[in-house]
């Protein structure tokens, strides 16, 4: 039967994916990641194999992770493994160590308050590491693959807004908690500045749950809420007119979708073709109203929970948000001339 150390081990090797007593397959499937170069190191300093990760060596464990150069890993891991990217797999890690802290809670006690003392350590290298891969100041602190190295803290976007696996549990708010005085905002700035992407020219017939979801998510949390409304892009100082401030602003993309479109060529999916069009039957129309309506309330909702939640932040971050809100009024002021026809 195996150790309580020996237990401990298979469980931080399972949540971070490499090992140090085997490297047979590192370069197969799911296959834990052997890390040959620390464990010639440990060989060399006199520990004997086979050998564990520990609470005590698992730092360095995930440093030598994190700085092995990409020609000592191998091939098939750099080319296929969807955890090469070092801020995918701490991401993914922390997810795992989720997973772990919930299956190991009906455990004996000996060996539960030893992995849940681990995993907890586990949860805080994440997040630290993840802020060191994504502080501008820090590029090139550890090796990267070109594309990850190219998008920087926009990782944190893709993430959130491309990933079928999202961000787990809790990753946001200790991220946020760790980074607020410690370079959270200039991380956060390229993240704010994409957020209107997702949403421009997007109908209530199209998808936009997922931005609606990421907006929500991210002003829930206070720090990185007032990082929004101190964002450049959050309330543009320059502003022709209404339409100007809808594309420029950080919210303005999500006030635009409405079941009503004034612009050209039209959100899509088009509203007017989609429920209006080919002539319809008066049944077939009404239907149409119907889930239009739905939507909307939906869009409604979302926008609601996003502006009311940073109201209630209060401070700096209550400030700009009535400031956005008077601005918008005021660049829109001729919007009562708009006819629809």
């Amino acid at each position: 039967m195996a150790s309580v150390q020996e237990k401990l081990s298979q469980t931080l090797e399972r949540v971070f994916r490499i090992t140090l007593t085997d490297g047979a397959g590192a370069d197969e499937g799911d296959a834990p990641l052997y890390l040959a170069g620390l464990v010639q190191e440990l060989i060399m300093e006199g520990s004997e194999p086979p050998l564990l990760v520990t609470g005590d060596n698992l730092e360095r464990v995930l440093f030598a992770r994190l700085s092995a150069p990409a020609d000592q890993l191998p091939p098939a891991f750099l080319a296929s493994d969807p955890e090469a990217a070092p801020f995918k797999w701490l991401v993914r890690s922390y997810d795992r160590c989720y997973q772990e802290t919930r299956r190991t809670a009906s455990r004996d006690k000996d060996f539960a308050e030893k992995v849940h003392a681990a995993l907890a350590a586990c949860f805080e290298l994440c997040v630290s590491y993840c802020g060191l891969l994504l502080n501008p100041d820090m590029a090139g602190m550890f090796p990267q693959p070109p594309a990850a190295l190219a998008r920087g803290s926009l990782q944190l976007f893709d993430e959130m807004a491309t990933s079928p696996d999202g961000l787990p549990p809790g990753f946001l708010e200790e991220f946020a908690a760790r980074f607020e005085t410690e370079g959270l905002p200039e991380m956060l700035a390229p993240v704010i500045a994409a957020l209107p992407s997702m949403m421009q020219r997007v109908s209530p017939l199209g998808d936009f749950r997922r931005p609606m979801s990421t907006l929500c998510t991210l002003v829930a949390i206070k720090p990185i809420a007032a990082a929004v409304a101190a964002h450049p892009r959050w309330c543009p100082p320059h502003r022709a007119n209404g339409r100007a401030f809808e594309d420029n602003s950080v919210l303005g993309p999500f006030f635009a979708c409405a079941g009503l479109q004034d612009v050209y060529p039209p959100a899509r999916p088009d509203v007017r073709e989609t429920c209006f069009g080919d002539r319809r039957s008066t049944g077939d129309a009404e239907g149409a109203v119907n889930t239009l309506r739905t939507t909307v309330n939906q869009v409604q909702d979302g926008l609601y929970q996003a502006v009311y939640g940073m109201l209630r932040h209060g401070g700096d971050t209550r400030e700009a948000v009535v400031r956005w809100l008077a601005a918008g009024v005021n660049a829109n002021a001729g919007g009562s001339k708009i006819q629809h026809q």
